[in-house]
């Protein structure tokens, strides 16, 4: 049985990777097409729920599948829960001139956080990602290159972490230039050109998500069943990291209540500190975040004229208070 609209697999290409995993045939295939940069589906068999996900992105730039995959390796002896492999593996499924590769997972129980947020939850998924942050540090900010038994660090293409921040930042800012957004366009300069050299140039380097959203996050009966999709982790700063979630957990609510964004800290602080520069580094990475998170979803076409103008007045008003604060 098919659910959902299929972006590229046909219905025959995908039971016979599972068949090939389980000896036969799905009684259920369902697309996942919310929030996931991969191709995901949901296969059933019986009671028993499994994720496939998939990508034909073969070039050794393209390893967000095989991030993801090591993640769930390394982080499965640890506090953090996460998917069982079915797959340890990436496998590889060829059909004509096509090849894709693979890996299957057990479905977690519960929906995303998403559709069911608390503030008690919103607290305990702030030490989630501090026990994310305290799992590995490195001695250098990267992309993660997943090897047998470790991520390797490949510094990033602009060099340090400050100018990989800066470079995304100015990217943003065009994204509203070019969508006519005059006002937000120069605020944002003008508060990058002030504040962005005040970044920090050393961080301390650990793993971050960069993606730790309540899509991402698996919740049954009011408790935290398991953190899905590592596939765009990376050596970063954890201060940004968690200011990033804190937007992305405010943008399922948004408004000019910050309690969200508060018990998102308040939660990270009950499992691990935050240096002393971490209040002014927030007023900073918050206004250049929250522009990423927008400008990203803007060049994927996902807000309508409504949300397009709520996020250009709410993003003018950020950079203000931001402003004040930074006095």
């Amino acid at each position: 049985m098919l659910c959902g609209s299929y972006r590229s697999m046909k219905l025959s290409e995908i039971n016979e990777i599972v068949e090939r995993e389980f000896g036969e045939e799905p009684g259920l295939v369902e697309e996942i097409d919310e929030g996931l940069k991969q191709e995901t589906y949901r296969v059933k068999y019986g009671n028993e729920k499994y994720i496939l996900q998939l990508s034909d992105k073969l070039g050794e730039g393209d390893n967000g599948l095989e991030r993801n995959v090591k993640a769930y390796q390394l982080l499965r002896n640890t506090e953090i829960p996460v998917p069982e492999l079915i797959t340890e593996e990436l496998q590889i499924y060829k059909e004509n001139s096509k090849e894709w590769k693979y890996y299957i997972s057990e479905c977690l129980p519960g929906k995303s956080l998403e559709s069911q947020m608390t503030p008690e939850l919103t607290i305990e998924s702030g030490r989630m990602l501090a026990k994310i942050h305290s799992f590995q540090s490195y001695d250098e900010a990267g992309w993660l290159l997943p090897e047998e038994n470790s991520f390797s660090v490949v510094t990033f293409e602009q060099g340090s972490f400050k100018d990989y921040v800066l470079k995304n930042w100015r990217e943003s800012i065009e994204t509203f230039e070019d969508q006519g957004w005059d006002e937000l366009t120069e605020k944002s300069r003008d508060f990058l050109e002030t504040h962005g050299e005040e970044l920090p140039e050393d961080i301390e380097p650990v793993f971050c998500q960069d993606d730790f959203s309540t899509q991402n996050i698996m919740v049954e009966d009011g408790e935290i069943t398991g953190i899905i999709d590592f596939d765009m982790a990376h050596a970063g700063h954890n201060q940004r990291d968690l200011v990033k979630a804190a937007n992305g957990f405010w943008m399922i609510d948004p408004g000019e209540d910050t309690e969200i964004r508060e018990n998102l800290y308040k939660g990270y602080r009950k499992e691990k500190g935050l240096k002393e520069d971490f209040n002014r580094n927030e007023s900073i990475y918050r206004v250049e975040t929250l522009s990423g998170l927008v400008a990203g979803l803007m060049r994927m076409n996902h807000f309508n004229d409504f949300e397009k103008n709520f996020y250009r007045k709410h993003l003018i008003r950020i950079i203000e208070e931001a402003e004040k604060e930074l006095i």
